[in-house]
């Protein structure tokens, strides 16, 4: 086959063992595109320059019959995570000179399985943000209209691994950090269930279990692959999915509520799944009739759990003004944002006993259904914004919305901690893509994993039938 950097991960480990092309041959048509479109994306921030050196060791390895599970293969890391040799800034000017000493226990077990490093990706600072903007490095710009954001915080790895600077992104999240930049670059990308990919050398350890590590790419078999390396003894313990076929599978529609509006081509593209879906025999209802949270509620908690855990470094005096800022704009999310900001130590072991009760009511509802699909975010990415957060607002479906609503959906799977696979779904009327989230069962990855790819078969039936 010819060297395509738009195919899966699988694909090309699959040329690269057949040796149809080399490692060294595959890093220099990466670092080629890279060269070309990266000043127009600034996707990359920081260049591996030992990666001809480990293409080179890759291609050796190979020749000499020592296989690995992804010798050769051009991987990319955000740029909150270690990697020996290159600096961590986590988007902050202040670290623009902190070089990492040693690999990130992910790093190091890409380098393992024989990953080439090929460069850090670019984030907001601390991952704060669901778009990808910082006064180190500058903004991400989405590669399906460079007017718009590829997301946050993984933004950076996002737009890299659409636009075939790599064939797959190590990077977290808290709140959709993973799940909305593949909403808005039309790639994959899974959320893992806490702890099975381990932390160590990384930034944005939220203390709660709720921050995760994990991968984007560009099919759901190549998040399955590279979460056997990340994930290590953890993944393997982890059971198989529950079914094989999608005719087996009970699935629950999350519906928006009134306070929480999607694009109506988003809902469209749910509904044509939903067809998809009993077309191919599965049970599917509305999380709605199911004993599930009331998703306010969550999302509120959620809110006040995000917001103590960022004014976890913050004086007192900080807090209080964050806290009064937040309250002037009058909304309940950003009330709930403002109880986090000056939240005392008895009230946030309320929300711990408030959340552990919520977490076991999600828990619960799989013993009724096996997966749930509900949006990542609101619809398409959305154009850049550089207005101060707290001045943001959303557009969607001819209506503003608070820019703090980007936290609900998320919320869904990491309030509980429950791991999610986001997938596209169709484009909407300008071309850029739209993408769902698959949330599975609590430490049953390979539940929603499976679904994602049943699910991506389904819709191409359907595509073809449909013409």
């Amino acid at each position: 086959m010819p060297l395509d950097l738009a195919a899966s991960a699988t694909v090309l480990l699959a040329a690269l063992r057949a040796g149809r092309f080399s490692a060294r041959e595959l890093l220099e048509a990466a670092l080629a595109r890279i060269a070309q479109q990266n000043g127009a994306l600034n996707a990359l921030v920081a260049l591996n320059p030992q990666a001809a050196e480990a293409a080179a060791w890759a291609d050796r390895e190979r020749a000499a019959g020592r296989e690995r599970p992804l010798l050769g293969l051009p991987v990319t890391v955000k740029d909150a995570i270690d990697v020996a040799g290159l600096p961590t800034t986590a988007g902050v000017a202040s670290r623009k000179g902190a070089v990492a000493g040693q690999d990130a226990t992910a790093v190091a077990r890409l380098r393992a399985a024989g990953a080439v490093i090929v460069g850090k990706s670019n984030l907001p600072p601390y991952a704060g943000d669901w778009q990808t903007d910082n006064r180190l490095f500058g903004r991400s710009n989405n590669p399906w209209d460079l007017s718009r954001t590829p997301g946050g915080s993984t933004g950076g790895g996002a737009a890299a691994v659409a636009a075939g600077f790599s064939a797959l992104d190590v990077g977290s999240d808290l709140a959709g950090s993973l799940r909305l930049p593949a909403a808005f670059t039309g790639i994959v990308g899974h959320r893992p269930s806490a702890g099975i990919v381990p932390m160590r050398g990384s930034f944005g350890g939220d203390g709660l279990g709720m921050t995760v590590l994990g991968p984007l790419a560009r099919q759901p078999a190549d998040l399955a692959m590279v979460l056997d390396v990340l994930g290590g003894a953890g993944w393997q313990r982890l059971p198989a999915p529950r079914h094989d076929q999608l005719s087996s599978f009970r699935i629950a529609v999350a519906a928006p509520p009134p306070w929480l509006p999607v694009d109506a081509a988003l809902w469209s593209a749910v509904e044509g799944l939903v067809e998809a879906l009993r077309g191919a025999g599965a049970t599917v209802m509305s999380l709605n009739g199911v004993a599930w949270p009331d998703q306010r509620e969550l999302t509120a908690l959620f809110q006040r759990l995000l917001s103590a855990i960022t004014a976890a470094g913050m004086t007192a005096e900080r807090r209080a003004s964050v806290a009064a800022a937040y309250r002037q704009l009058g909304d309940w999310q950003y009330e709930a944002a403002a109880e986090g900001f000056d939240a005392s130590g008895q009230t946030l072991a309320a929300w711990l006993q408030q959340r552990g009760r919520l977490v076991a009511h999600c828990h619960a509802a799989f013993e009724q259904i096996d997966l749930i699909i509900a949006p990542t975010t609101l619809g398409a990415a959305f154009p850049h914004d550089d207005r101060p957060l707290l001045a943001r607002q959303l557009i969607v479906e001819g209506s503003s919305v608070p820019y703090l609503r980007l936290a609900a959906w998320p919320a869904l799977a990491s309030l509980p901690q429950l791991p999610a696979t986001a997938i596209p779904v169709g484009q909407n009327e300008q071309g850029l893509p739209l993408g769902l989230q698959l949330i599975g069962p609590p430490r049953e990855d390979r539940t929603p994993l499976r679904a994602a790819t049943l699910i991506g078969e389904a819709l191409e039936r359907k595509a073809e039938s449909d013409n």
